[in-house]
């Protein structure tokens, strides 16, 4: 019973890690651009939150692939120290991706 949770919980954090690592390219790019001043274009908005959103997003991002780390680490182990690490670093990283959101 206990490999049907491994099984599916690979994937789904696997498909998590990648999310976040597209999350962490495109806040990068778009606080490139907000930087070097080039927000002329229609979908960068240069009100004074995108800043702070920006920053909010990377911090959520990096977070997020760390705690994708240590739920890798549980699935590979599977004990219960493992699970404790996974589940205080993943909700660390849920509620940054909540702020970020704004």
């Amino acid at each position: 019973m206990a490999t049907v949770g491994r099984t599916i919980a690979a994937p789904l954090l696997f498909h998590n890690l990648v999310m976040y690592f597209i999350v962490l390219g495109f806040a990068s790019w778009c606080i490139n651009r907000y930087i070097n001043g080039q927000t002329a274009h229609p979908s960068m908005g240069g009100n004074g939150a995108t800043g702070f959103f920006l920053t909010f997003a990377i911090l959520a991002a990096v977070v997020g692939i760390a705690s994708k780390f240590a739920g890798g680490h549980h699935i590979r182990s599977w004990r219960t120290d493992g699970l404790a690490e996974a589940g205080s670093s993943s909700l660390i990283a849920w509620a940054l991706t909540a702020l970020a959101f704004g």
